[in-house]
Parts: structure tokens; C-alpha cells; sequence
């Protein structure tokens, strides 16, 4: 029987550990999604995990009208493809939104919150502006491996004043 290599290790480690924060980002990109009231704007195409990637594969797909993320393998190791949907100022302005996925994107693979170094992970090759196009062109196809899901609802708690008690 063949013994995984120092090398093989060090790859599943940190191929686990960018699966990790994947995950992660992809559960606060939906709590951001939530809040949006928009019905459109919480439609969301998912494609499953798959636990074996080949080359230039998609292990996880999350396509929304205002994020895409991606965790994929390019060659040994993982890393995360993203994307988010530009808006001018106006009524529909999401940058507020977009502009958290990017702090949170950024901060949970960084070195403080990860048990070792994945900032590298983060891939800015080609990165998606126009996610409401890609969505509608995935939707409309509809032969894709991607599954059809509705984020629910979640207001944004109100804030209140608390009164200094003397």
C-alpha cells in the first residue's frame, strides 16, 4: 500500500482548510442574500459538492443575481473563484451588500482566522461583474448540474437606542 508523500499531505490539509472557509463565506453570503427583500435578488443556483474534482473542475457553485462564489481545483489545490454584481448609484444600490462579501470573503481566509496560510487561495484571475447576467443565462439554459434555491427572507434586526440609565 502506497504512503501518502509529505507533499500529498500538506495539499489535502490545505485543500481541507480552504473547503472550511469556503463554506464559511458561502454561509455569510447567504445571511447577507436574506436580507434582501427583492424575491429575484434571493433565487440562487447551487451546484453540489462533489467529493472528487478532476482537473479545472467545480467542486461547489453558488450563482446569485449578486454574488457568485466558487470553490474549484485548477490543478492539485483548491481555491475560491468569486464574483459580485456592480451597481451605479441609484435605487438599486446593492454596494453595501457586496462590499460586506468582500471584507468577509477576504477576512475568513486570511492567516488570523484560518489554522494555516490560504490567503493565496482567494483567485482574482477573472473576476465576475456581472452576476445577475450569469444567473439569467444559467436559469434560462436550465440544463445545467445546478439546483434551484430560494434564500428566505430575514429582515435586518432593528437597531435601537438604548437611554443612559445615571
Amino acid at each position: 500500500m502506497k504512503q501518502p508523500s509529505n507533499t500529498d499531505q500538506r495539499v489535502l490539509t490545505y485543500n481541507a482548510e480552504v473547503r472550511k472557509a469556503y463554506h464559511k463565506i458561502l454561509k455569510q453570503a447567504r445571511a447577507l442574500i436574506a436580507t434582501v427583500e427583492q424575491h429575484e435578488l434571493r433565487c440562487s443556483l447551487v451546484q453540489a459538492d462533489r467529493s472528487k474534482p478532476v482537473f479545472m473542475n467545480k467542486v461547489h457553485e453558488f450563482v446569485n443575481p449578486l454574488i457568485y462564489l466558487c470553490l474549484m481545483c485548477p490543478v492539485d489545490t483548491y481555491c475560491i473563484h468569486f464574483g459580485f454584481e456592480v451597481y451605479g448609484s441609484g435605487e438599486n444600490d446593492y454596494t453595501a451588500l457586496t462590499s460586506k462579501f468582500m471584507r468577509t470573503l477576504y477576512k475568513l481566509t486570511s492567516n488570523e482566522h484560518t489554522a494555516i496560510n490560504i490567503e493565496d487561495c482567494v483567485s482574482t484571475y477573472n473576476v465576475i461583474t456581472e452576476c445577475n447576467d450569469l444567473f439569467d443565462y444559467m436559469h434560462e439554459r436550465d440544463k445545467s448540474n445546478h439546483d434551484f434555491e430560494l434564500i428566505a427572507y430575514k429582515p435586518k434586526p432593528v437597531k435601537r437606542k438604548l437611554m443612559k440609565v445615571a
